[in-house]
C-alpha cells in the first residue's frame, strides 16, 4: 500500500494542483470571455435539442454535440452551459497532457510545466470554436490507453479507434483512423500477432456501425468547399488589398466563382485554377510556423505587465532552444526511448497539418498539432532531477504552479462581452410574442432567447421590403456587419427604411454596448 501511494500521489497532487490552478485562471470566465454566436453557438444548439431532432449530421461534429447534450443534464441554462464547457476543456486538456507524460515517465517537473503552459496558452483557452479541443481530449485519451501495450501494432489500432471517434468531432480524422487501421493490420500480419490482426481487423470493422449510427465523415463535400472558400478568401482579399471592403465569410462565393468557376469539391477546384489554388497552399505554408508558434508561445502573462506580452512570449521557446542545445546528447537516446510515442504523434499530425495547409492555418486547426508538439518536446526535454520525484517535490511544484497562475483576463485582454451583454438586455425586456430577429451573428441569438427566431443576414436575396415582409422581421439588430454589408448598404429600401423606421411601426433601443436595436411597437407593447 505504501509503495502503491509513493508512486501514484505525487501525481495526484500536481493534478490537484492543475485542477485548482485551471480554477483560478478561469476565475469569474464570464467576465472576460463573450460568447461566440458563430460555429460554437451552433454546436451547443445541437446537442441541447439532440432528443428532439437527432444526432448531427456527420459532418457538423456530432460528437461535439453530444458531449455538449451530456453537459445539458448537469446545467441547463444556455449561457452557463456556454462557459461550463469551456472551463473543464481548459481543464481537462492540461491534467490528461500531464498524465500522459507521466506514464512515459517524464519527471514530475517537466511534465507539470508542459500541462501548466498549455493551461495557460493561447491554444487553449484563446481559441474558438473548441470543437477541436474535444478531439484532442479524446485523441489524448487513445494514446494514454495505447501505452498499457508494448505492441505497436495494437497501439495503432488503439489510436486509429480514437481518430474514428474524434473523427466525429474533426471529419478529417477519419483519414488518420483508416491509416492507422492499415497500418495496425500490416504490422500484425507482418509479425504474425493473430491477436493484434484481430483487434486491428475489429477496429476497422467499427466504422460499420457508427457510420450506420451517425453517417460517413468524410461525406460533407460542399462543407469542405465552403471552408476551403471562406479562407482562400481570406488570402484573397490580402492579395487583393480588399482587407474591410469584402467579406471572406458571406463573399465567398462570389470570390470562388471568379477565380474557380462551377467548383463543387476541392477536386474542381484544383483542376479549374491550379495556379491559384497552389498559390493559396504556399500562403499557408508562409502562414503556419508563425501561426504555430502565437499559439504556443503566447499566455497569459506571468512575469511581465501585459504590454510586454509578445517580449514574454519568447521566454519559454528561448528556454526551450537553450535546454535543446544543452541536451543535444541526450535527443537521442530519448528519442530511442521514447520512439514508438513520437511515432503516433507524428502520424497523428499529418493529417491536421495537411488540412491546414489545404484550408488555412487558422488556430482552431492547430490546436491538437500544438498539443502533440508540447508532448514531444516534453518527452525530448525531459530531466530527471537529482532529488526524484517524491511527495514533498510534488508538493513544492503544486504550490508555485497554483501561486504563478495568472488569471484569463492577462491573455484575453479588457474585458469585453457584447454579445453576452445584449442576450441580457433581451432578456430583460422580456419580450411576449416570437422575436424574429434580423443578425449578423450567425443565427447565435436565438440559442440562447426563448421564442426568437434568428434570421441571418446572408439570406437576404430580395429587395428589403419584400424580405422584411416575407420573413415577418420585427426587429433588427444593427450592428456594423450588417450596416455595412452590401446587400443591405446598396438597397435603397434599406436605406429609406433606416430614415423612417418609426413610420414602419419600429422604434430605437441601444444595447449596453452602444449597437442600435430596432424592435417593432407591438412587441414592446406586450411586454412588461
Amino acid at each position: 500500500m505504501r509503495s502503491y501511494l509513493e508512486r501514484f500521489l505525487p501525481g495526484l497532487v500536481i493534478i490537484t494542483a492543475l485542477v485548482f490552478a485551471g480554477g483560478k485562471y478561469l476565475y469569474a470566465l464570464s467576465e472576460v470571455l463573450d460568447i461566440d454566436l458563430a460555429d460554437e453557438s451552433k454546436y451547443l444548439y445541437r446537442g441541447v435539442d439532440l432528443l428532439h431532432s437527432g444526432f448531427s449530421p456527420a459532418t457538423w461534429a456530432p460528437m461535439y454535440s453530444s458531449w455538449y447534450f451530456l453537459l445539458s443534464l448537469v446545467q441547463p441554462d444556455r449561457v452557463q452551459l456556454y462557459y461550463l464547457n469551456v472551463a473543464l476543456l481548459t481543464i481537462l486538456l492540461p491534467v490528461l497532457l500531464f498524465v500522459l507524460l507521466r506514464r512515459y515517465q517524464v519527471s514530475l517537473l517537466v511534465a507539470a510545466c508542459a500541462a501548466f503552459l498549455f493551461l495557460i496558452s493561447n491554444a487553449n483557452l484563446g481559441v474558438m470554436p473548441r470543437v477541436n479541443h474535444l478531439a484532442l481530449v479524446i485523441l489524448l485519451v487513445a494514446l494514454l490507453i495505447a501505452s498499457f501495450t508494448k505492441s505497436l501494432s495494437k497501439r495503432f489500432a488503439i489510436v486509429g479507434l480514437g481518430a474514428l471517434v474524434a473523427s466525429y468531432a474533426r471529419p478529417e480524422l477519419y483519414y488518420a483512423f483508416i491509416l492507422a487501421g492499415l497500418v495496425s493490420l500490416g504490422l500484425a500480419l507482418r509479425a504474425r500477432d493473430r491477436w493484434a490482426g484481430i483487434l486491428s481487423a475489429l477496429v476497422l470493422l467499427a466504422a460499420i456501425p457508427l457510420g450506420q449510427l451517425l453517417g460517413v465523415p468524410l461525406s460533407g463535400a460542399q462543407r469542405t468547399l465552403t471552408a476551403f472558400g471562406q479562407h482562400y478568401s481570406l488570402n484573397w482579399i490580402t492579395w487583393t488589398n480588399n482587407v474591410g471592403r469584402v467579406s471572406p465569410w458571406s463573399d465567398w462565393q462570389r470570390i470562388i466563382q471568379n477565380d474557380f468557376g462551377d467548383a463543387r469539391n476541392l477536386l474542381d477546384v484544383v483542376r479549374a485554377n491550379p495556379a491559384q489554388f497552389f498559390r493559396h497552399v504556399s500562403a499557408n505554408i508562409a502562414n503556419l510556423p508563425s501561426n504555430l508558434f502565437a499559439l504556443l508561445a503566447y499566455h497569459a502573462n506571468v512575469f511581465l505587465p501585459e504590454a510586454l506580452r509578445a517580449q514574454e512570449a519568447w521566454l519559454w521557446p528561448l528556454l526551450a532552444a537553450f535546454a535543446l542545445i544543452l541536451r543535444r546528447d541526450r535527443l537521442l537516446p530519448q528519442f530511442k526511448r521514447h520512439q514508438d510515442l513520437l511515432l503516433l504523434l507524428g502520424f497523428i499530425s499529418i493529417i491536421p497539418i495537411g488540412v491546414t495547409l489545404i484550408i488555412y492555418p487558422r488556430a482552431h486547426y492547430l490546436v491538437p498539432i500544438a498539443a502533440l508538439v508540447l508532448v514531444a518536446l516534453g518527452l525530448l526535454l525531459d530531466i530527471q532531477p537529482p532529488h526524484g520525484n517524491g511527495i514533498w517535490i510534488a508538493l513544492v511544484i503544486g504550490i508555485v504552479l497554483v501561486a504563478a497562475t495568472p488569471r484569463a483576463s492577462n491573455l484575453l485582454g479588457p474585458s469585453e462581452h457584447p454579445v453576452s451583454d445584449t442576450i441580457h438586455f433581451f432578456q430583460a425586456l422580456q419580450l411576449k410574442g416570437t422575436v424574429r430577429l434580423l443578425e449578423a451573428g450567425g443565427r447565435g441569438y436565438e440559442v440562447y432567447l426563448p421564442n426568437t427566431h434568428s434570421i441571418a443576414h446572408t439570406v437576404k436575396k430580395k429587395p428589403f421590403n419584400t424580405f422584411l415582409r416575407e420573413r415577418k422581421i420585427n426587429a433588427i439588430l444593427l450592428s456594423d456587419r450588417l450596416v455595412n454589408d452590401v446587400r443591405y448598404r446598396d438597397d435603397p429600401q434599406w436605406k429609406a427604411f433606416l430614415s423612417n423606421y418609426a413610420e414602419r411601426g419600429f422604434q430605437l433601443l441601444t444595447t449596453p454596448d452602444g449597437t442600435r436595436l430596432l424592435v417593432a411597437s407591438e412587441l414592446l407593447k406586450s411586454s412588461p
